[in-house]
């Protein structure tokens, strides 16, 4: 890791989890030229893979914000 990229993981790491999502996206956006194509294309592949029932819908709440919630101590 280079100097600069260790700096900014260091100070982003103490942002809310909020603004740590937000300059994901905005770093991906930068990298993709704010074309979010392939993201759609992978979407795209997902919704196609769960109508034939290739693979399962999760509930958020339960799977995903369950495991954040006892990961920072929000439950």
């Amino acid at each position: 890791m280079t100097t600069m990229t260790d700096f900014l993981a260091t100070r982003t790491a103490d942002f809310p989890r909020m603004e740590q999502i937000d300059l994901d996206d905005a770093i991906l956006a930068k990298l993709t030229g704010g074309d979010d194509s392939q993201r759609n294309v992978v979407w795209a592949d997902r919704l196609a893979a769960y109508d034939p029932g290739e693979i399962e819908a999760f509930d958020v709440d339960d799977e995903v914000m369950g495991q954040i919630g006892v990961a920072y101590g929000m439950d």
